[in-house]
């Protein structure tokens, strides 16, 4: 359980960090930082298989020296920035939109479940255009509306075979592993540019790996 606050957008810190509404004061820029992460919990673990006892010759050679293991990795979602609105005047930063009061920022789902071809999810009428040479008052990163959870399982199998005629500690490996066991697809950001109305609340990409096996042998001496 973590929070992480920020007055830059951690790209640098330099006077004249581009990000900055005002360069002239940090206070507008207090919030929470992009890689802030509420929830964040992984966990691991391995497991050597009990087989392979009583058994004698090429069955217990098959049947012994396994173990199976896994990691879990399940975290909240980053903070959503909105931007857009009319231009600022020298030094300064990309403007933001005003909050409209009392209307959602997330768009409703269809059916609950969020569909990059069909929905968005943000909803761009609870944002609206300041008035020009004026700073929107929506926050950096918004400290209630967030991304896409990530959540992923990585699991292996692992056969060692010893050969104590040429070592004790020499040993053949046979791993499998699957990266992503479940397929779990994790969409990236949505389109948070309330000048682009197009656009706007759309995601284009995909955050993750689909699911990915490989085998590998290796040898241990």
């Amino acid at each position: 359980l973590s929070k992480t606050l920020t007055d830059t957008s951690l790209s640098g810190f330099a006077s004249f960090n581009g990000s900055a509404l005002d360069t002239a004061n940090r206070g507008l820029e207090k919030g929470l930082a992009g890689n802030d992460v509420t929830h964040n919990l992984v966990m691991s673990w391995v497991y050597e298989v009990p087989f392979g006892k009583g058994s004698k010759g090429l069955a217990q050679k098959l049947a012994k020296g396994w173990m199976v293991g896994a990691v879990a990795s399940y975290r909240s979602g980053a903070p959503l920035g909105i931007g857009g609105g009319p231009d600022l005047l020298l030094f300064n930063g990309g403007n933001r939109p005003n909050r409209v009061p009392g209307i959602p920022e997330r768009a409703n789902l269809q059916g609950g479940s969020f569909d990059p071809a069909r929905d968005v999810y943000v909803n761009i009428n609870a944002f609206s255009e300041p008035a020009p040479f004026t700073f929107g008052n929506v926050s950096r990163l918004e400290p209630s509306f967030r991304g896409f959870r990530y959540l992923n399982e990585d699991v292996s199998a692992i056969k060692r075979t010893y050969v104590p005629k040429i070592s004790e500690a020499f040993n053949l490996e046979f791993r499998t592993e699957f990266f992503n066991i479940f397929n779990r697809t994790v969409f990236g950001g949505p389109s948070t540019n309330i000048n682009d109305p197009t656009s706007f609340g759309t995601v284009g990409y995909q955050a993750n790996n689909p699911r990915t096996i490989q085998f590998s042998l290796k040898i241990n001496f």
